[in-house]
């Protein structure tokens, strides 16, 4: 990517829509790189990106891109998206919408060379408020000085490692693919194609129903009020005649339990009881009440704490009303329970499941200065002020775990994974860029001492690229399409099967559905243009040797 390029994505925003100049507005763009500085009119940005014309001001940058580059970089100036000023406003007092700003506040500085994060703010705001939408444009001409310094010096160091991280990932996915290829070598399979297809519906019909649990939150210290928590929670309960082993599901930041019901109405339907809580905090209902303003503080802090709570809660209340509600009476086995969760529900199954935080850690990271490549860690870090010792997140009644994509690796590191003991699934999108498959996910399977664990990757998918499409369902933004990646009902089709597989093993000891959990059954159900592979181990030497040099991120922490 060249500079230019690089530095129209660094603002993440768009179009040409043109909004009445403030009193102040910025002019000029300095492109600052050590003791050396040259200007941009923003006018030229302006002409370009309405009309395509390049300006002698302009020439001087242009010349260095080609046509393709410089249709990338109009299309870029010329995308729009809207956002509510409220939603802005609220989000960027959050924990994790400042650390946000004081990172690209490390590239776009005021005129004086600070960190630009309060200005940045402060136009963004303003810019918002644009009936056309958010642009490049009207963020520069709400800016709160005349100049606007781009730090040429850290855009490279960001576009160096940048480069180097997506080499170290490209290596580690073909050190998977060889690890992979050898233990298809030494497996011995059936013949898949006559065996049970486990992304198929199961036979058995089932219902849902759905209880309220009396519930409180975690509080932080000296406060001694807890506030109600009391949250739904839906139970799959599937026709039996025996108790049936039960598997959790927890869902994402900003998801809701209903978006889990494709899984949980499959696993239904293979003979399991599938719980489903609503995470009052950090559902999207937080997510939209802070987009509207009604709520003013960032929602995630002590969800680090709730989310695993709210699953032993479900659990215990179960455990409870199974004596009095005919409908549960000799319906569940609490002697066989699994759990799946995504994103921030994979770092919630990874503390139920025996991982532990390690605070001092996180708030030692979140204090160092730097532009972040990884957005999870923005949430990781609003973890930062949580009392550093004194949680019990792990439930010894769950017996076996699947997280996928989960966020996992500021908050926890190498020694806090190591304490799982249960089998353990570690689901990774290559391309994921909201929690990437590096630092969330092959590193920290590498952290794990389980002696059942299984890294699986799905290539070239995304954050939610095992959700098939909901009936009625708007077509997604640019955004959602980056997320989904190129086939999300092949990637549900993949997590169905291997969740299934997955409980039978671990919770209904059904060893005729071992093989389903092999490298062979990966490369079977692998299909263009997701390709899907499993390994039970890899080594950090593996990755090293791939990649060819010391890797950029500590491989163990």
């Amino acid at each position: 990517m060249n500079g230019v390029a690089a530095l129209a994505l660094s603002f993440g925003v768009s179009t040409a829509a043109l909004v009445p100049k403030s009193a102040q507005a910025a002019e000029k763009i300095y492109i600052t790189y050590g003791p050396f500085a040259t200007s941009l009119p923003v006018k030229s940005l302006e002409t370009f990106a309405a009309t395509g014309t390049i300006d002698r001001d302009f020439q001087f940058f242009a010349r260095n891109l080609d046509a393709n580059a410089l249709a990338q970089f109009r299309e870029v100036l010329r995308r729009r998206f809207k956002i509510s000023p409220v939603a802005f406003n609220q989000l960027a007092y959050t924990r994790m919408g400042e650390d946000g700003l004081k990172s690209l506040g490390l590239i776009i500085k005021t005129e004086t060379g600070d960190n630009g994060a309060i200005a940045l703010r402060g136009a963004m705001t303003l810019a918002a408020n644009d009936p056309q939408g958010f642009s490049m444009v009207s963020l520069l001409q709400q800016y709160p000085s005349r100049n606007v310094q781009i730090d040429a010096q850290q855009l490279l160091k960001l576009q160096q490692y940048l480069t180097t991280v997506i080499d170290y990932r490209d290596t580690s996915v073909v050190a998977i693919q060889a690890q992979a290829k050898r233990e298809v070598s030494v497996e011995k399979p059936p013949n898949f194609s006559q065996m049970e297809a486990l992304w198929k519906p199961g036979k058995l019909p089932y219902r849902k129903l759905t209880f309220t649990v009396p519930s409180f939150g975690y509080v932080l210290p000296p406060t001694t009020q807890r506030p109600v928590r009391n949250f739904p929670l839906d139970v799959y309960l599937p026709q039996s005649n025996q108790p049936l082993p039960i598997v959790v599901l927890s869902h994402g930041l900003g998801s809701r339990r209903q978006d889990l019901a494709f899984l949980a109405e499959h696993l239904a339907s293979h003979g399991f009881v599938v719980v489903v809580p609503e995470h009052l905090g950090s559902n999207k209902g937080a997510q939209t009440a802070l987009a509207e303003g009604l709520l003013y503080a960032d929602p995630s802090q002590t969800e680090f704490v709730d989310r695993p709570q709210d699953i032993q809660r479900s659990l215990d209340f179960l455990t409870s009303r199974v004596k009095t509600d005919p409908n549960l009476r000799n319906r569940l086995n609490f002697n066989a329970i699994g759990m799946i969760g995504h994103s921030f529900g994979g770092y919630t199954t990874l503390a139920i499941a025996g991982a532990e935080l390690n605070l001092q850690r996180l708030s030692q990271i979140c204090k160092i200065d730097r532009v972040y490549v990884n957005p999870s860690v923005f949430l990781q870090c609003s973890a930062d002020g949580l009392p550093t010792t004194g949680y019990r997140l792990r439930d010894p009644r769950i017996k076996a775990a699947i997280a996928i994509n989960p966020v996992a690796g500021e908050v926890f590191d190498s020694k806090g994974v190591g304490k799982i003991q249960i089998p353990m699934m570690l689901i990774s999108g290559t391309n994921d860029f909201v929690t990437p498959a590096l630092t969330e996910q092959i590193h920290p399977f590498l952290w794990l001492t389980s002696k059942q664990k299984y890294l699986v990757t799905m290539q070239p998918a995304s954050h939610n690229s095992f959700y098939p499409p909901m009936k009625n369902s708007p077509p997604p933004s640019a955004v959602g399409k980056l997320l989904q990646g190129p086939d999300p009902v092949l990637g549900s089709q993949y997590v169905k099967a291997l969740s299934v597989a997955m409980m039978q093993v671990h919770l209904n000891n059904q060893a005729n559905y071992a093989p389903y959990l092999t490298a062979s059954y990966a490369q079977f159900l692998s299909q263009s243009p997701l390709e899907l592979r499993m390994v039970r181990s890899l080594t950090a030497e593996q990755l090293e040797a791939a990649f060819g040099k010391k890797p950029p991120i500590p491989i163990f922490p």
